[in-house]
């Protein structure tokens, strides 16, 4: 769906990479030009504890730079800065225009990593392991969907003054997909006459409102057991048993197989209209010279960090040096997600070995001319 979009407003991408090269530019200028250290001693009795809730209660954006730079729950936990970058670094109107399209870079970065990229190595581990598109659904896509969901709320609950973050995020997540999500696919496919099976529709929603019926009961009490996770953990394998045995019978009806049928409709439009750049460095035939390289040139910050870093397995977007790129610096680009300061330059010496390792037997072992077919599944489960 992002490729339909993008395909019919090509120059989108084009103001999207701009807008990337003009936002990294303000984080590293903010990086190199700032003064990092607190211009004012009044907040350092703050109590660290508290998280950064006392920021409200400031009145002047100088207050507020002053209660960023000095109080150690405002200490951005990731590689950004936003709230040094929003109260110190940018103006009002300046910070809420980054950080609006920032969020849209980064939606555009998840719908089109997920469209060119996992969909390729979801749809390749369906076909070795021999998975339906509703076992795989059940099974790989919503692990592959949820386990983002699993570690952002483990980081939450763990956090000072945090939990909510970390419960509404999981709750404002499945209300999303419910309902943003759900309207964007009926608009967009609504017209090609899709069919979804109305049996299978009531166990999905029949679930869905037993799983919020236990989490309400759950927070009345106020009190989780271990038996209590653990069943709350098994309706998920109860709708999984339920989704599998209504395909199942569905299949028995019909007399049909769906394994041929399409996992991912991205998948399903490329062979037909061809609309893919995943796998090849970004290119116009229609326009030549120095206008179409520089249109490459200006596509490839968002372009090129993810293909050096995901292996993609495909037939007609293979690259051996793509490929050998990819498994080196994954386990890196992997290990730069650590947070943790005292373990970081351990885990990076371990991700950077494994990273050359991989590299070197990719190189010894691998084709120029196709994709690997022996240890296929290793490709596929590291481009997920």
């Amino acid at each position: 769906m992002a490729d339909r979009f993008f395909s019919k407003y090509p120059y989108a991408i084009i103001l999207l990479n701009l807008s990337f090269i003009f936002l990294i530019s303000c984080l590293l200028t903010a990086h190199f030009w700032t003064d990092p250290n607190p211009t004012t001693d009044h907040y350092k009795t703050a109590d660290i504890d508290s998280g950064c809730k006392g920021i409200q209660m400031l009145e002047t954006r100088q207050e507020k730079c002053s209660y960023v730079k000095s109080h150690e729950g405002c200490k951005p936990r990731g590689y950004i800065p936003y709230l040094h970058l929003f109260y110190c670094t940018f103006s009002p109107v300046l910070g809420y225009l980054s950080l609006s399209l920032w969020l849209i870079l980064l939606f555009y970065l998840l719908a089109d990593t997920a469209s060119n990229y996992f969909c390729h190595s979801l749809v390749g581990l369906s076909k070795i392991l021999k998975l339906s598109p509703t076992a795989a659904g059940i099974s790989l896509l919503s692990l592959g969907n949820g386990a983002p969901d699993v570690f952002a709320s483990i980081i939450s609950f763990t956090g000072d003054g945090t939990a909510d973050i970390g419960l509404n995020s999981v709750l404002g997540g499945a209300f999303f997909v419910s309902c943003v999500v759900v309207g964007i696919v009926g608009v967009s496919v609504g017209n090609e006459g899709a069919r979804i099976s109305r049996r299978g529709f009531i166990i999905n929603v029949g679930v869905l409102l037993l799983s919020l019926a236990y989490l309400i009961l759950i927070i009345t009490v106020g009190e989780l057991s271990l038996w209590a996770a653990l069943s709350f953990l098994s309706l998920h394998f109860i709708y999984a048993l339920l989704v599998f045995a209504c395909s199942e019978e569905k299949e028995n009806e019909n007399g049909l197989h769906d394994v041929e049928a399409p996992l991912c409709c991205y998948m399903d439009n490329e062979g037909r209209d061809g609309a893919n750049t995943a796998g090849r460095l970004p290119n116009d035939g229609k326009k030549g010279g120095v206008v179409s390289k520089m249109l490459c040139i200006l596509e490839l910050p968002l372009y090129l960090p993810r293909r050096l870093t995901i292996p993609l397995v495909s037939e007609d977007k293979w690259s051996k040096p793509f490929a050998v790129s990819s498994v080196t610096l994954a386990p890196v680009a992997l290990v730069l997600t650590w947070n943790s300061d005292s373990t970081k330059l351990r885990a990076l010496e371990i991700g950077g070995s494994v990273g050359i390792v991989c590299g070197i037997l990719a190189f010894c072992t691998i084709q120029s001319s196709n994709p690997p077919r022996k240890c296929l599944l290793f490709w596929l489960a590291e481009g997920l």
